[in-house]
């Protein structure tokens, strides 16, 4: 038996589709106010409504003990998605809850429970800086994390103290990931900005990987005699020029053109921050977005490809089965 956490987020339910037909249970935890009907679309998208009705789906939260020891009740295997995702320094509190101590929950319970192996997903974002970042790129204390990084490579230290008290585990660590998902959410946000007429673009680069790609890399992963080991998933490194003009060209529209330098970036998240102070709205482009937007390090895909025959999507295929599905949605 299979049991997932973070089910109904971007990668758990990709993972779920990746996961059915291979002749497994699938336990999969949501709460009561998971968005079950979106998860659903995303299915018949794929053409696997029947197989969304085969999963079993259970209520659990990572921060509630009892309930993780209900729910690991008989399960072998843990893919480990539940995450929270923010760079809004306002978010911070919750989100080393979520990520670190509800990644420590998992490894205690299933220390406890005797699980077989976990996967837990990681980021890049917990590697260190250089200009080509590999899976043995060290993170150093003294460089400048977002509170992202920090929370995810404190939850990872979770997953290597598990290992250490004798839990077998993989991790992986996804680039930026790109696929079929909620129109406003992710890469979502920058189909709708550029279908709006945006002008500008920044400097950075950053690596991209489609959603399906980490599933089904996840699963080989869990398949094979690998344990106690951390990979980089990517599939390419691009600009945001690139990326950008990817999209416009896929939707028809202009590509932004107009080129928006550090200082630029750095008086804009300022100028957000300061709006969203007196209106009460988090924006979504903060100090650690502005920053991360001119970052210009590549990320190296070598150590998977070593090890595991693999073969990753571009990121225009991914980028074409995003709009596809953003037409499926409006029909």
């Amino acid at each position: 038996m299979i049991l997932v956490s973070g089910a109904t987020g971007f990668l758990g339910t990709h993972l779920l589709i990746e996961l059915c037909g291979r002749g497994v249970h699938i336990r999969a935890i949501k709460r009561a106010t998971s968005d079950m009907a979106f998860v659903q679309r995303v299915f018949e998208f794929y053409g696997k409504k029947m197989e969304f009705q085969q999963i079993e789906w259970v209520l659990a939260d990572v921060m509630d003990i009892d309930s993780l020891m209900s729910v690991m009740e008989g399960v072998d295997f843990i893919y480990h998605c539940a995450a929270k995702v923010s760079f809004s320094e306002q978010d911070k509190k919750e989100m080393q809850q979520a990520n670190i101590r509800g990644t420590a929950n998992i490894v205690d319970v299933a220390l406890e429970c005797g699980i077989r192996k976990i996967c837990h997903v990681s980021s890049i974002a917990v590697l260190g800086k250089a200009e080509l970042i590999t899976d043995e790129t060290v993170w150093d204390e003294n460089t400048q994390h977002s509170d992202y990084a920090r929370s995810k490579y404190n939850a990872e230290l979770e997953i290597w103290r598990g290992c250490a008290e004798g839990m077998d585990a993989v991790v992986v660590r996804p680039s930026v990931i790109v696929g079929p998902w909620k129109p406003k959410a992710g890469i979502g946000g920058l189909f709708q900005q550029i279908g709006g007429g945006l002008k500008y673009y920044t400097g950075g680069t950053n690596s991209f990987v489609d959603v399906r790609d980490v599933a089904k890399a996840m699963v080989l992963l869990m398949q094979s005699d690998i344990k106690n080991d951390g990979y980089l998933l990517t599939s390419q490194n691009l600009s945001y020029k690139e990326i950008t003009t990817m999209i416009a060209e896929i939707i028809g529209k202009p590509a932004p053109h107009k080129f928006a330098s550090r200082s630029t970036t750095e008086m804009a998240w300022r100028l957000n921050a300061l709006k969203g102070f007196f209106t009460g709205k988090k924006s979504s482009f903060t100090k650690d977005t502005a920053r991360i937007s001119q970052n210009t390090s590549a990320y190296s895909n070598k150590k998977l490809k070593d090890q595991i025959p693999f073969e990753y999507r571009t990121v225009r295929k991914s980028l074409e089965d995003c709009h596809r599905f953003y037409m499926f949605l409006s029909k």
